[in-house]
């Protein structure tokens, strides 16, 4: 397993190297995302919440959105207007990837 890390690590080190800064800050701020994923889902499940639980809540948003692909169109739209319209702030992580409280 450590040699499977360490080759994805080289591989994203690489990938790095060759993206301009701002792609560079998009990759951080997705890994953060995807840690923080990992806490929070750690996190619910210690809120006697089980893992068939979140696993049956998360199928019923698929089911959801399966069947009605324009409300997630729709809620992607409403997203993009309200970042325009300056009504969203930034996502800021710690080092650990919890979100900082705004």
């Amino acid at each position: 397993m450590y040699a499977q890390i360490a080759e994805y690590e080289e591989t994203l080190i690489s990938i790095l190297h060759a993206l301009p800064m701002d792609r560079v800050e998009q990759v951080v701020d997705f890994a953060r995302f995807i840690q923080w994923q990992e806490i929070a889902q750690r996190d619910v499940l210690h809120e006697d919440e089980t893992e068939e639980e979140v696993r049956a809540d998360n199928e019923r948003w698929d089911a959801t959105f399966a069947a009605s692909p324009d409300k997630l169109r729709k809620l992607a739209a409403e997203a993009r207007e309200d970042i325009k319209a300056g009504r969203t702030l930034e996502m800021i992580f710690t080092d650990d990837g919890r979100i900082v409280p705004g």
